[in-house]
Order: structure tokens, then sequence, then C-alpha cells
């Protein structure tokens, strides 16, 4: 073992990668390494990387491969060897390592040096080190050692040695029924065991589950948990692995995968997890995520307020127990899901025995409108840029709406009429000819009823994109308080069809009501 030590010590840092990512065998590493020693001699300076090239020894790719590695290695920790860099985050970078007493690979986490200078960051990243340290379960990545050396914050992990569900999902495109229920069950005896411990997960993704190499999954990524002390005053920065949209999000978790109460700020608990979970099992077994968008907003409004499409609408070959399980998971109410990790345990123990869930279907879930795939009642269509036309004068095509009847038969409710069917027979529109002679009338009037009826109208104006944006934009917060729904609707139509206009004033406000109306 001595003289393994010794000579693996003469072929540098270079060659040592070499060997180790199995590039080249030690004995052609050694020979070009003597190949260098007599150029040296010979006045000639060549370096070793190059010189592998030449003598082809390892490839081009391989080269700049083995560099990559060797430049990455900047933070030397005692009692650990940096093998190469695995990934980049927003907090920091992460790392293959070696525990030298040990002889084994571990993952290394550190914190950037730019953020180490204020305690909170500190604060959260040994949060974490400290978190995971505390738990000790067979699908719950393990936590090794935390320091700091010379400024520098380290976290030392067990290192997985597979692909995460989402690498998996990229490759493959689903993950069998049978697998993904096994999977997922695995993943709730984690929750299970988060929970006994009074935390809360907040981030359980495709992303955040590794699988060995013998297939056993991992939940990994805990530096979002949050325990029972926390939550009097938890932090609720946005998660790294959020994507970046420029819309003032405060959340915590990732939008494609958040729970309605997560996204809307609210306290959470171990069903939050569940929901994430499910969301999670839904993308595993069709593909897809449950609800799609352009901006983390809009994904966040579509958990909060539409329903989801059933998994078997999409995949038909899965089984109804599987269906009706994800369906229990991601419901809207957190009282509604499974009302404990066991609970959950035993529903997909059920449905991996029998394809069934009893009792799900005797449930009866509240019926709410939902849009199919890029349609809905209101014109859908992604706006394409254009200026507005000198020709774009016009009447209104009709100057009076018909009243819709609300479902209730008495008198009085007959009489009501909803905001986008009140009748504008009696207003004098002559002298409102276009819709941009609409919306400035509306900016002029004080009577909530007059500007309503402009904005209604303006807001149809299809020459003009920016008139209507607009004018969708104001007429949704002047309905705000007391048309809540209605007004989210209009909002959600505003950020999906207008993305092109994202850098219009009235995008950024409609934006900024969307996620209001959703925390309130």
């Amino acid at each position: 073992m001595a003289n393994d030590d010794a000579s693996s010590e003469s072929l540098g840092k270079f060659g040592k990668i070499v060997v180790e990512k199995k590039y080249a065998s030690l004995n052609n590493v050694k020979a070009v390494i003597k190949r260098q020693r007599q150029l040296v001699l010979k006045g000639q300076k060549v370096r070793l990387g190059d010189l592998m090239v030449k003598l082809k020894v390892i490839s081009p790719e391989q080269r700049s491969d083995v560099l990559n590695i060797q430049n990455a290695v900047q933070l030397p920790i005692p009692g650990y060897e940096i093998m190469e860099k695995l990934g980049q985050g927003g907090m920091g970078a992460v790392y293959l390592g070696r525990q030298i007493n040990m002889d084994r690979k571990v993952a290394i986490k550190t914190l950037n040096a730019n953020l180490a200078s204020k305690k909170s960051n500190i604060k959260k990243f040994l949060k974490e080190a400290k978190s995971v340290a505390q738990l000790n379960h067979n699908n719950i990545v393990k936590g090794i050692d935390v320091g700091q050396n010379k400024g520098r914050y380290y976290f030392i992990m067990e290192y997985v040695d597979g692909p995460t569900i989402q690498k998996v999902l990229d490759d493959d495109g689903i993950v069998e029924e049978t697998r993904a229920l096994s999977i997922a069950k695995q993943m709730a005896d984690a929750i299970r065991y988060i929970n006994q411990a009074n935390f809360v997960h907040r981030d359980i993704k495709p992303d955040n589950i590794i699988l060995t190499s013998k297939g056993v999954p991992k939940l990994a990524d805990l530096g979002l948990v949050l325990s029972e002390d926390d939550k009097d005053d938890h932090d609720k920065s946005e998660s790294l692995s959020a994507s970046s949209t420029g819309v003032n999000t405060t959340f915590v978790g990732t939008p494609h995968y958040i729970s309605p109460e997560q996204a809307q700020e609210q306290d959470v608990d171990f069903r939050s997890d569940i929901y994430s979970l499910g969301a999670t099992l839904f993308h595993m077994v069709t593909g897809r995520t449950p609800f799609e968008g352009d901006r983390s907003i809009i994904i966040m409004t579509k958990h909060i307020t539409e329903d989801v499409i059933p998994p078997n609408e999409i995949n038909s070959v899965l089984s109804k127990g599987v269906n009706d399980l994800i369906l229990k998971m991601m419901e809207k109410e957190p009282n509604d899901r499974q009302q404990s990790p066991e609970e959950l345990i035993q529903d997909i123990t059920t449905v991996i025995e029998t394809r069934a869930l009893p009792g799900a279907a005797k449930k009866k879930r509240p019926k709410k409108k939902r849009r199919s795939l890029g349609t809905s009642n209101r014109r859908r269509r992604k706006r394409v840029k254009r200026r507005p036309t000198s020709t774009s004068r016009r009447r209104p095509k009709s100057s009076k709406i018909k009243m819709e009847e609300e479902e209730d038969s008495s008198e009085s409710s007959r009489l009501e009429v909803t905001t986008n069917s009140f009748l504008l027979s009696e207003l004098d529109l002559d002298d409102a000819e276009t819709p941009a002679e609409l919306l400035k009338m509306s900016k002029e009037t004080n009577d909530y009823k007059l500007k309503e009826q402009y904005l209604l109208q303006a807001m149809r104006d299809e020459d003009d994109d920016e008139i209507s944006l607009e004018a969708k934009c104001r007429y949704s917060y002047l309905i705000s308080v007391l048309k809540k729904e209605e007004a989210i609707e209009i909002l959600l139509e505003v950020i999906e069809d207008y993305i092109d206009y994202s850098e219009n004033k009235y995008y950024g406000l409609a934006e900024k009501k969307l996620k209001e109306l959703n925390q309130a």
C-alpha cells in the first residue's frame, strides 16, 4: 500500500486525475511522465497533458476534462481530498471528494466566499448541516462532517453514485408505474422519519431524489428544511433551484412541485411534503409536470386555482389506483390529503398490491372549472408585438351585451348581472369610438360602474395589444376586492398571453397583483 501511495504521489495532480478517471493506466501515465522528463533535460518544456494527447494516451476532450477538474480544486479541507466539481448553485459548489482516513468517496458542499460575509447565510448553511446530522435513515442522504477552513465553510455528505430522478426522466421520459410507486413509498417513509424529527422538507422534487447504484432512492438537499422551532421566523428566501424569472417572488420551494399553501406563504407541515411528492409521482408516471407555464408565478397560481388533470388522461395505461392516489396527494386543501405519513405509506402499499385505492371514488371532489391545455372561454394566444394602426378607429361591434342569468331562479338573483355581462345600452358611447378613448375615459371618471364598463370595452381591443394589456391590468386591479377569482383569471391570462410584452409597465403590475392575490 505504501508503494502504491509513493507511486501515485510521483504522478502529480494531473496524472493522478487521469488515473482516477480511468482515462489511462498507471503504467501509461508513468511512461509519459518519464518521456516528459527526458524532454526537459533536452531543454524542451512541454505540459504533461499536451504530451499525453500527442502520444495518444488521452484525447483532447479528456485533457480538457482533467484541466477543468484540476482548476476547480481551490479549497483544501483537512482530512479530505477534492477530486472534481459536480455542480454549482447560487449558494455554493458541490465537489466529489475522498475522505482520506476512511478511503471513501464523499460529496463536499461549500459556501461561496462572497456569501460567507453575511451571518444569515452562514446560519442557513450550518442549519442544513445540523438538520442532516440529526437524521439517520436509509432513504435520506447522510451528513458526515461540517466545518470551516480559512474562512470557507464546508459540509461533508454521503456521496450517492447514481442519477437523480430528474436525470432518469430526461433520459427515459417516464418511470414505469411499479418502479415509480416503489420510489414514492420509500420517499413517504423518509417523510415519516423527517416528520417524527419535527422537520418539513419543503422542496421534494425529482432533482432532489438521487438513486444509488443499486436503485435505492435517497432524499437530498435539506437546505430548505423547516423545524418546529423555525416556524415563527423562518427564512422566506427563494429556492436556489427555482427558476429566476424577474418576478418578485418570495416563495420557498420549486414552482412545479410546490403545494398551494406553500405558494401562498402559509404555515406548512408534512402534508405539504405529501403534495410535493404527489407532484413528483405525477411527473414520474406521466412524463410532464402537473402544471406548466412560462413563468414561476403562472405555475404557482395554477397550483392554487386549477384542478390537477387526472394522470390517466395523459398516460392511459396507468391504473386507476395510482391515478386516485396522486389526486388525493395533490388535493388543494391539506385536510383532504392523507392525514399522516403512515396513511400515505398504507395507500401506496394498497395501490402496489391491488392497483386500486378503496374509498377514493366515494369522495366527491368539488368540480372546479379547469382550462384545457392552451384554451379557455377567452381568446387564448401568445401575443406578438405590433404597432397600433391608425385605421383602428371603430365602433364597438355591439352597444349592448346580453345579461347572464344566475342559477338561482329567484327574481332578485335574475336581476343581478356579472361584470362581463353588464348592460351598456344606456351608455353614450358615440364619442368613444376607439378602445384608446375608452381607456382614457376610464381614467377620468371616479364612478366605479362607468370605469368598469369602459375598461371592459377597451380590453376587447384586437388591434392594439398594449391598449388591451393596460385595460386588463387596470380592470383586474379595480375588481380585485369584490371579484378576486375573476381578477386572478384575467391576470393569469395577461401573464401567459402577453409574454412578449414582459418589459411593459402593466405586465409587471399584473405580476405584482397576481402574487398579492395568491397570498391573500
